[in-house]
């Protein structure tokens, strides 16, 4: 059994087809209020972003989901279970 470990709330990570730029992601995040964002992996982006008020997974989802360069959205807890497999 794999206990699945709350890294924390407002913690996620995003992959997009491309690397963005600040500007690229200011837009995206805009009204999302305050975050840190940090590229994660590089060769098939994936960034981890922190919000000091956590929008919650389905809101970040629908509103990032609309742009065609975000590949996926997850929780970082989760796709730190995934990696322990």
């Amino acid at each position: 059994m794999i206990i699945q470990q709350d890294i924390g709330k407002g913690d996620y990570i995003v992959g997009t087809e491309t690397e963005l730029t600040t500007e690229e992601w200011k837009h995206l995040l805009q009204g999302f209020g305050t975050y840190q964002l940090e590229l994660q992996i590089k060769n098939k982006p994936a960034y981890r972003i922190q919000f000091s008020d956590d929008p919650g997974l389905e809101k970040l989802k629908l509103e990032l989901k609309q742009n065609l360069q975000i590949r996926y959205v997850e929780t970082n807890a989760k796709l730190e279970k995934k990696n322990k497999d």
